[in-house]
């Protein structure tokens, strides 16, 4: 509970894209998560985000009105996209970096000169999006100076 008790009890209504997920999950009775945020944990001040999974009263309800009359809450959860990569993707189990962006905005980034084992001509690189919970993410994976066929260089 500790790294959280700066958000107990944060508005969510305070910031538009905080407030505009938590309306849509309401709405759509579907998970959503935020447009790229700051969240009040992170000391570091890197991009983010919430994640909102909406319940409902009687079950899940097939239209916009009931679910507004049914609605009994919402559970979110904060994910620092650096702490989540790290977590579910940590660096030394893998020979390539990753970037994620979502538009024009970089959520995680390891395609620079200062990431160990960076590989300024990659031999491989591939681009791919990802839709889910309302938004869409980009991944771009390169090769690292460890990919197995980097050593026949």
């Amino acid at each position: 509970m500790a790294p959280n008790l700066k958000a107990l009890g944060l508005d969510m209504a305070h910031e538009n894209n905080r407030y505009a997920a938590a309306e849509k999950a309401h709405d759509s009775g579907l998970a959503q998560v935020t447009d790229p945020i700051v969240l009040v944990q992170d000391s570091e001040k890197t991009p983010g985000f919430l994640f909102y999974a909406p319940f409902y009263h009687d079950g899940p309800i097939a239209t916009i009105a009931q679910r507004r009359q049914r609605f009994a809450g919402m559970v979110y959860a904060p994910f620092v996209a650096k702490k989540l990569m790290q977590g579910v993707l940590g660096r030394e189990h893998r020979p390539v970096g990753i970037r994620i962006s979502d538009n024009d905005d970089v959520l995680y980034d390891e395609h620079h000169a200062g990431e160990s084992d960076f590989d300024a001509d990659p031999l491989f690189k591939h681009e791919f999006n990802v839709e889910r919970y309302g938004r869409r993410r980009r991944f771009d994976i390169w090769s690292d100076q460890s990919f197995p066929c980097g050593r026949l260089r």
